[in-house]
């Protein structure tokens, strides 16, 4: 926006020049959720050696943990996909991205035809047995 002689107000003019990149914030998303990754990360650890072994055999404390660990893995695979749209290549081959992608719902986020609602995501129910350390 200008003013009057043409010049750029004061403020524009600070703002343009401290803009940072869509890359640049895409790679600091990046490493935000990388870091968010790993501090769940360590409160699962913290959780799991705080529980006495009778607890872990409870259900309901297992699916809770198992919900932790998804939503660990949920951010590292958000933080490794922010990454690679930060290369501002423009396109990307989605094959090999999805291959190093964790969970099926972020492999789906790759696919051209497929219409995501984070409203009807939901954590996958709790089956098997959670990783723990």
């Amino acid at each position: 926006m200008y003013r009057g002689g043409g010049w750029p107000l004061v403020s524009e003019r600070v703002v343009q020049e401290n803009s940072a990149t869509r890359d640049d914030v895409l790679r600091r998303l990046s490493g935000q959720l990388d870091h968010l990754a790993a501090e769940v990360f360590r409160i699962e650890h913290a959780l799991g050696d705080g529980l006495a072994v009778s607890e872990l055999r409870d259900m309901a404390t297992v699916h809770r943990l198992q919900r932790l660990d998804y939503v660990r893995q949920s951010l590292e695979d958000a933080a490794l996909l922010s990454l690679f749209l930060s290369d501002g290549q423009g396109s990307m081959d989605a094959g090999s991205i999805a291959d190093r992608l964790r969970l099926e719902e972020t492999r789906q986020l790759l696919a051209p035809t497929t219409k995501y609602n984070t409203a009807q995501m939901q954590m996958p129910a709790a089956v098997g047995e959670v990783d723990l350390f």
